[in-house]
């Protein structure tokens, strides 16, 4: 329960700080990962977008560059990022985005398995004639995963 009162506290601190003019020296974008050393110095970094806001319209993220925060789970036929822990172990697929990660960079992520990170890539809001198993919805061409938080990690004081 508590974890998912602190996912959903951040993701409603991502969504009003996304819509902020003026942002205290602690906001979102201060704490964000460094960018890739693989990506483009020239191409500017999507800032930080609600899970929420993907899963409830997705046609409009369709595309575009997008970085989000959530759940990740690492297996061979079926790498997603989810709302919560809670959601992929209940197996609640329409609270995941399925991650285009190649098999043989799966064992690259092996640490970040089952924990919370930030991934970053181009957001496709419906499959397009690609098979995303049974996600509605997918992230390609991802630039970076980060680990944000382990699961059963102690909070930050």
């Amino acid at each position: 329960m508590k974890t998912k009162l602190l996912i959903f506290v951040l993701l409603l601190a991502s969504i009003s700080c996304h819509s902020c003019q003026t942002r205290p020296s602690t906001s979102v974008e201060n704490t964000q990962p460094k960018p890739s050393p693989f990506a483009s110095r020239d191409v500017p970094r999507p800032s930080l977008t609600s899970m929420i806001a993907l899963i409830g319209d997705p046609t409009q993220f369709d595309g575009k560059q997008v970085q989000i925060m959530g759940f990740m789970h690492v297996e061979l036929e079926s790498t997603a990022i989810y709302l919560s822990r809670e959601d992929y172990q209940y197996g609640l697929i329409t609270n995941g985005i399925w991650l285009d990660i190649p098999r043989s960079d799966l064992t690259k992520y092996k640490d970040l398995n089952d924990g919370y990170v930030v991934v970053e890539g181009t957001f496709y809001g419906s499959a397009k004639g690609k098979l995303y198993g049974n996600y509605n919805t997918g992230i390609e061409k991802i630039t970076m995963i980060r680990g944000w938080a382990k699961v059963g990690a102690k909070p930050l004081k």
